[in-house]
């Protein structure tokens, strides 16, 4: 929802988006949306689990998914220098907690755990998210 703006509308592709669980949800339209522009996927079950828990090592894929789709990645590398202790950089979630790092995104805690099996509330996605859509303003 706070990416809208952002988002090119491709009715074409959403419109192939097959997700059997989300016809009731209030957000089926976003969904379709962030799927279409392969920010997020659904399983391969063709679910997309709207009610779901989220993680904090996917938030930040999906994070870094619309960082890389929508802001073109600027060519932004993640700049922890190693400061993430608990992903290490041959972790395929390595780039996105570092980027989601680096880009004020998400935060690690003070002995430098990222905590990518945490999960995250409400508040703290929509936070995340914000500070996202605020970057890509200021772009």
């Amino acid at each position: 929802v706070r990416l809208r703006a952002f988002m090119e509308n491709d009715e074409a592709a959403q419109s192939r988006v097959i997700a059997t669980d989300i016809a009731d949800s209030w957000a089926r339209e976003f969904i379709r949306a962030v799927v279409a522009a392969e920010i997020m996927s659904v399983y391969s079950n063709h679910t997309f689990q709207p009610e779901g828990f989220v993680r904090k090592g996917d938030l930040a894929v999906a994070l870094i998914a619309a960082w890389d789709s929508i802001g073109n990645g600027d060519g932004i590398h993640p700049t922890t220098n190693g400061v993430i202790v608990d992903v290490s950089p041959e972790n395929r979630r390595y780039r996105p907690a570092a980027l989601a790092v680096s880009l004020g995104l998400l935060t690690i805690d003070d002995e430098g755990r990222f905590e990518p099996l945490r999960f995250v509330s409400g508040l703290e996605a929509g936070e995340a998210v914000d500070a996202l859509a605020e970057r890509l303003m200021s772009r």
